[in-house]
């Protein structure tokens, strides 16, 4: 069935880009695609509070009683308070001057463009989630900005995408540090993000600023569809937008490498 449902899809779309994917996916993907690139994406983490470690725990009765222990799980394994806010505005919901920057490189570089509707439907339309928009206030024009959200049912574990000029990296250090002070004062336990491989200065950049890189690292897959010119090069950008890693905030996800 699996199988047949991506090829239905590949003939009603130019293409199919696809990061990541459950068990299935990556059984059936590899058969259909013209390019399969296997450590496209590189999965990074930010543990705040010492509930990012829980997951990391062999299954039995000590990891079931250290996740039910809620003010344990709040004591900070990050320092964040000396990270400024000044000069970033953080604003729930999906702001239109985010919006103006999704997808800006495109015209550049070979990487996704996300419009309005996209966007709206992946992370305000979506009853699960809860999302804000974060900017650099004295940008006009805006170059660069970012999206963070969080489960509605328990806002432990926290998701960040950057859109914009991705190569500013003096704006994504702003933005980052701005983000990580906002997210530990809202008791979250880790943020993650997600990019390309090719992005090195990025990667970079937030190792500096205390990510860790996790081991497991996820596919990239590219099937021609009804253009059977589709260029095959692999996204010099990637986040969580692109694969379907934006709505798994179950605890296990630390341990599983997803």
């Amino acid at each position: 069935m699996g199988l047949m449902l991506a090829k239905r899809a590949c003939n009603l779309y130019d293409g199919i880009f696809n990061v990541g994917g459950n068990e299935n996916t990556r059984r059936i993907f590899p058969r259909l695609a013209d390019r399969t690139v296997p450590d496209a994406a590189v999965n990074l983490v930010l543990p705040l509070r010492l509930g990012s470690t829980f997951p990391l725990l062999p299954p039995g009765i000590l990891k079931r009683a250290l996740s039910r222990q809620r003010l344990l799980q709040q004591i900070p394994v990050h320092w964040a308070r000396d990270r400024s806010r000044i000069g970033v505005s953080i604003e729930p919901g999906l702001s239109p001057r985010v919006i103006s920057v999704l997808g800006d490189g495109a015209s550049r570089d070979w990487q996704p463009f996300y419009d309005r509707e996209y966007v709206n439907w992946q992370l305000v339309r979506c009853p699960a989630v809860k999302c804000w928009s974060c900017w650099i206030s004295s940008d006009s024009p805006l170059r660069s900005g970012a999206l963070i959200w969080t489960s509605r049912s328990f806002s432990g574990y926290w998701r960040l995408v950057f859109c914009g000029a991705m190569t500013d990296l003096e704006r994504i250090e702003a933005l980052t540090g701005a983000i990580v002070s906002f997210v530990h004062d809202q008791k979250g336990i880790a943020l993650f993000t997600m990019a390309s491989h090719l992005e090195t200065g990025l990667m970079d950049l937030l190792a500096r600023q205390g990510f860790l890189r996790r081991r497991a690292k996820l596919p990239f897959y590219v099937m021609r569809g009804r253009n059977r010119e589709l260029p095959v090069d692999e996204f010099t950008s990637l986040n969580f937008l692109d694969s379907d890693l934006a709505y798994r905030f179950e605890s296990d996800f630390l341990s599983k490498g997803q």
